[in-house]
């Protein structure tokens, strides 16, 4: 049973940029290069059997291309104690019309989205308890940010657990209009 979410690839620019904020504390676990996206949709695990009807689904799918770029940093959790370090991206109102696409042709498929409020953002550590305070990380990158890339398409990913972190596996990629 594969454990699936919809997301973003960054383009490497957007990656990089993102990388930035990750070089002066190398005492965090930071993400891979390899490791960074956006999560448009956690579906979790999926049966194999349900898989085909999924990428039919997604196919289905029709949002226009847009730009995004990386603008400042964020934590979930306490300042004093994260769980997570963020990247967060501009404009978000595409990416809410592409997770709402999303939703509306997987609802009738049963797969019924959290309820949680959609916060785009890129992952780039994630901390264990004790956790270091994070106040001068936040001060120190707040100006973080990219020029726009261009978003072309969205991805279906299999995130396979692993010691060293979870791998993403591309299941199919889908293009935007």
């Amino acid at each position: 049973m594969p454990r699936l979410f919809v997301g973003i690839e960054l383009p490497e620019s957007l990656k990089a940029s993102a990388l930035g904020a990750c070089a002066d504390y190398p005492a965090l676990r930071w993400q891979q290069a390899s490791q960074l996206h956006l999560t448009l949709r956690f579906q979790g695990d999926l049966p194999q059997q349900r898989l085909a009807e999924l990428e039919n689904a997604l196919e289905a799918v029709d949002v226009p291309r847009f730009e995004m770029a990386i603008k400042g940093v964020g934590c979930f959790g306490s300042v004093r104690s994260p769980s997570i370090l963020w990247a967060g991206v501009w404009p978000t109102e595409p990416l809410q019309l592409l997770r709402a696409c999303i939703d509306t042709h997987l609802l009738p498929l049963g797969l019924v989205a959290d309820n949680a409020d959609f916060r785009p953002h890129v992952t780039l550590a994630r901390l264990r308890p004790p956790a270091a305070d994070a106040t001068g990380w936040l001060t120190r990158y707040a100006g973080l940010a990219s020029r726009p890339a261009e978003i072309a398409s969205f991805s279906l990913v299999a995130s396979v657990p692993s010691a060293a972190g979870s791998r993403y596996n591309t299941i199919r990629r889908y293009g935007l209009s």
